[in-house]
């Protein structure tokens, strides 16, 4: 899922790391923000790795790593927040 976001240069992981603030998508595969990434997502994901896999949302916040290095902590939620399922955004 990172691989992927960094090869096409953009979704919540690319954009944390390049303007350095944090980024949450309440749903990142349709995210409107980065057209086409879900499946470019999906497609980039192993067999073996999709057996009862599901993102819904995702957070990436970028953090200092000594003085030359940038860390993107990046959890992700299984199911879809409250807010995306009755359509209120952040």
């Amino acid at each position: 899922m990172i691989g992927v976001q960094l090869a096409q240069g953009r979704g919540p992981v690319f954009d944390a790391l390049a303007h350095r603030v944090p980024v949450i998508s309440l749903d990142v595969l349709g995210d409107d923000r980065w057209p086409g990434l879900g499946e470019r997502i999906l497609d980039g994901v192993a067999v073996e790795d999709v057996t009862g896999w599901q993102v819904a949302g995702m957070a990436a916040v970028p953090a200092a790593w000594g003085e030359d290095g940038t860390v993107v902590l990046r959890p992700r939620c299984r199911r879809a927040s409250a807010a995306a399922v009755s359509g209120n955004g952040l």
